[in-house]
């Protein structure tokens, strides 16, 4: 997870301004799934990261005071995994890739 705290950045389409956040599928353990991070700099820039590890870290420290967090991160994932398996799919298709064939391997999934 990226957080801007203070300058400008441009990625794909977008301009960010402090406050910005970006890379919410850290949180995906298939890497194939994440969007790309990568941001160009318009002027001096500071940011807070937070890695898949630490925030499930945390997770997992705040569940007695929290109940419900690891399941409302759990649910979030699995929808964003489904989301982002659907468009990965959609454009192998588009590219003419033929259909997926025989249970889901994640090793295929890395090579598009």
């Amino acid at each position: 997870l990226y957080i801007l705290n203070r300058g400008v950045v441009f990625r794909t389409t977008r301009t960010h301004q402090a406050g910005s956040a970006w890379g919410v599928d850290f949180m995906l353990s298939n890497t194939a799934l994440q969007e790309p991070v990568k941001a160009f700099t318009f002027t001096y820039v500071e940011i807070s990261t937070l890695r898949r590890e630490d925030f499930m870290r945390l997770v997992d420290h705040h569940e007695e005071r929290c109940p419900d967090l690891k399941k409302r991160v759990r649910n979030f994932c699995c929808w964003l995994a489904l989301q982002r398996a659907v468009m990965l799919e959609a454009k192998r298709r588009q590219s003419g890739g033929s259909l997926l064939t025989g249970p889901w391997n994640p090793d295929e999934w890395q090579q598009h």
